[in-house]
């Protein structure tokens, strides 16, 4: 049986007829299927952790980044004991942004940007081809643990979580918080209309990280910490990172005036970042961040505050994706 864990206000409501077209290429092959919708924060959670307790033969997410993080984050944890998950995950992208999937892609045979919209079937019928074929990729996550908490809904605090695609504080954690009121209107626009108003918050941020032992020590602008390559709707913020490498990617974007902020998104458009002075990438297996109290970290655009000190460490190959 296949678990599909729907957020059916993604993507304005795009979400629903992707569900619509993938349940008649499912009864097209024969395979049997149970449909749950999510309704508020922490839903997918539960939803998959019901499903992977029910011997589930897969599980497909139909929603956005935030939806994908929660359900393979419950995933990992019901597995916490098996070096990798045995479920396979198949991802429908309807949200603002679809980040991991343009570099799940990318990372793949398919090398096209997802569309806009989905209902063509293209990635639908891709998606259940895959799940006849049982076409998987492997790819890795990234634990993170320590005192965190959400700052969606009344949630109590947690110390342990996953991410698939990028974690972020900074100035792009800031924009992410300030999308969220701007979604309705924009769409997979928020991020870019966020970040005018951000630029306006901006404060540079100290903080302390330690990657593979070798610690660094100073205020910065932003860092991402990423398995995969875009975040805020499609920019391509660590070009080299790769989903199955076995490494995180860092991008620590150095201490800046407002004034040179402004410039910083425009050149994560056109990959242009890469090549300023203030920029620059690490790579390692695991690192710690301290940083105020309080700050926000964007976890695959989910939001959380942070308080002491956080870990992260790589799990290679922690889990299999169906192919899109």
């Amino acid at each position: 049986m296949l678990n599909i864990i729907v957020n059916p206000v993604s993507g304005k409501g795009q979400s629903i007829v992707v569900l619509k077209n993938l349940k008649e290429k499912l009864d097209q092959l024969g395979r049997q299927y149970n449909v749950k919708n999510t309704s508020g924060p922490m839903d997918a959670y539960n939803l998959a952790n019901d499903a992977c307790k029910s011997g589930s033969e897969g599980i497909i997410a139909i929603g956005g980044d935030g939806t994908l993080q929660e359900i393979v984050a419950a995933m990992h944890k019901f597995y916490i004991g098996e070096e990798t998950i045995p479920i396979p995950l198949g991802i429908l992208p309807c949200g603002s942004g679809n980040d991991f999937a343009l570099t799940f892609r990318r990372n793949g045979k398919n090398k096209k940007k997802p569309g806009k919209k989905i209902r063509n079937m293209e990635q639908v019928e891709a998606c259940a081809a895959s799940i006849a074929k049982r076409e998987l990729a492997p790819v890795d996550l990234i634990n993170i643990s320590g005192d965190m908490v959400y700052q969606a809904g009344q949630l109590p605090p947690f110390n342990e979580t996953i991410c698939i695609n990028i974690a972020n504080i900074g100035l792009d954690s800031r924009i992410v918080a300030n999308a969220a009121s701007l979604k309705q209107r924009f769409g997979r626009h928020a991020y870019l209309a966020a970040a005018y108003k951000s630029i306006a918050q901006h404060k540079n941020i100290p903080m302390t990280i330690t990657a593979d032992g070798n610690e660094i020590k100073e205020h910065l602008t932003l860092l991402a910490i990423c398995n995969g390559q875009y975040y805020g709707g499609g920019m391509r913020i660590s070009p080299e990172a790769k989903l199955n490498d076995g490494e995180i990617t860092l991008c620590l974007v150095g201490g800046i005036s407002r004034l040179k902020t402004m410039a910083i998104f425009p050149s994560v458009i056109f990959e242009r970042h890469t090549k300023l002075k203030f920029v620059r990438f690490i790579n390692c297996k695991e690192l710690s961040l301290e940083a105020p109290d309080g700050e926000v970290l964007a976890i695959d655009g989910n939001l959380v505050n942070i308080f002491g000190k956080l870990n992260f460490t790589i799990l290679p190959n922690r889990m299999s994706i169906y192919r899109l």
